[in-house]
């Protein structure tokens, strides 16, 4: 019985490798090229492949089926941030047949970035903001096919044969990955790798905190004020008032008084209202409820503190400043009872930033470009 059921495995091994039912379990990366290798064809025709080594190969890729994406464990990283700063991440091509899962891994805790790599988005920048000695890893997961043609999951880390790392910059790197294996074992390789290594490809940058954005002090060359719209008066400072609790308006006026190659563009303008002065302020007019019970009705602020109720601060984008004209910006505050009594500033800042509001460039920078006070009640 045993010599008949060996009789009728070899049997059917050979009718299936002379078929070509038995599929090599790997495609080329090249999106390009679907061709399907047949480096092991010829070792199971010939008949030199036992039932027990095709067992094997089988249980081989059987074993990475059921791999999951690593949350733990890892490697030190790839990466070690010297500095804590912005990990900028970009994937540059996508040239593959098969789909790949990208990963990030900051120290072992993994993130999936992408998916499908095949789908991009190409040239899309995805930001970290990562403290200094955090190792930093990257990793993609490959679904493949086994010689049976199941699925199979492989996944490549950075620092495998399957990726190339290349530093192309102080702090920048290109990673580039081939996602055909090549496995080989008990000697029968499947998969024939064209090594390209531009299946996923990405650029992996850092952008240390300490890098400070440029400042450039042109003051002097602008006329900027804050004109307090609908008040009730003036105090004995001269101040506009406003009562605590209530709406109001104001406008910012800004006038480039001469020419500067530096104040050519666009800029984005804040108007950010503050505390004047550091105080302890007793808020009577705001009781509990509706103050929160556990927020004091006595507190503390520090001059530069912004009032409540700006979030975000207010700002204009896209704001040119053509020589000896006049460009005024109006804003709208919501009052609000949680504010201390006493006099308040308006900081107005003149900047630069880019598509990701990094700020660049600021050319004025002024806390006190106005005053007004709102006391405690009418």
């Amino acid at each position: 019985m045993k010599v008949l059921r060996f009789v009728c495995i070899s049997v059917l091994l050979i009718a299936i490798a002379s078929c070509g039912g038995l599929k090599s379990p790997l495609t080329p990366g090249d999106g390009s090229n679907s061709s399907t290798p047949v480096v092991s064809q010829s070792r199971l025709v010939s008949g030199n492949a036992t039932f027990t080594e095709l067992k094997q190969l089988y249980y081989a890729y059987n074993n990475r089926r059921s791999q999951a994406p690593p949350t733990s464990g890892g490697s030190d990283g790839i990466i070690t941030m010297s500095q804590t700063g912005r990990l900028k991440v970009t994937l540059r091509d996508n040239n593959a047949g098969w789909r790949s899962e990208l990963y990030i891994e900051i120290d072992a805790n993994a993130q999936q970035l992408i998916a499908d790599t095949r789908l991009g988005p190409l040239d899309t920048v995805t930001e970290f903001e990562i403290a200094s000695g955090t190792g930093v890893d990257f990793y993609i997961i490959t679904h493949a096919v086994d010689i049976y043609g199941q699925p199979v999951l492989l996944t490549y880390r950075a620092d495998s044969a399957q990726c190339i790392v290349e530093q192309t910059a102080a702090n920048k790197w290109r990673m580039s990955w081939e996602d055909t294996p090549g496995f080989t074992v008990n000697g029968y390789t499947f998969g024939t790798p064209d090594w390209d290594f531009n299946d996923v490809v990405i650029e992996v940058e850092i952008a240390p905190d300490n890098v400070l954005p440029e400042f450039i002090d042109l003051s002097d060359k602008l006329d900027v004020n804050v004109e307090y719209l609908g008040h009730h008066g003036y105090n004995a400072q001269g101040y506009a008032i406003y009562y605590i609790g209530e709406n109001w308006s104001y406008a910012v006026g800004i006038t480039a008084l001469e020419d500067d190659d530096n104040l050519t563009g666009e800029w984005t303008v804040y108007a950010i209202h503050e505390y004047l002065d550091s105080i302890t302020c007793n808020r009577y007019w705001y009781p509990s409820p509706p103050r929160p019970a556990n927020e004091p009705q006595e507190i503390s602020v520090v001059k530069g503190d912004p009032l409540p109720g700006q979030d975000p601060p207010q700002s204009w984008e896209h704001i040119t400043l053509p020589i000896g004209q006049k460009v005024t910006l109006t804003g709208n505050v919501a009052g609000s009872y949680a504010v201390c009594a006493g006099n308040d500033q308006t900081h107005v800042i003149i900047c630069k930033e880019n598509d990701n509001g990094d700020l660049l460039l600021t050319i004025f920078d002024n806390p006190e470009a106005g005053v007004f006070d709102p006391p405690a009640g009418p």
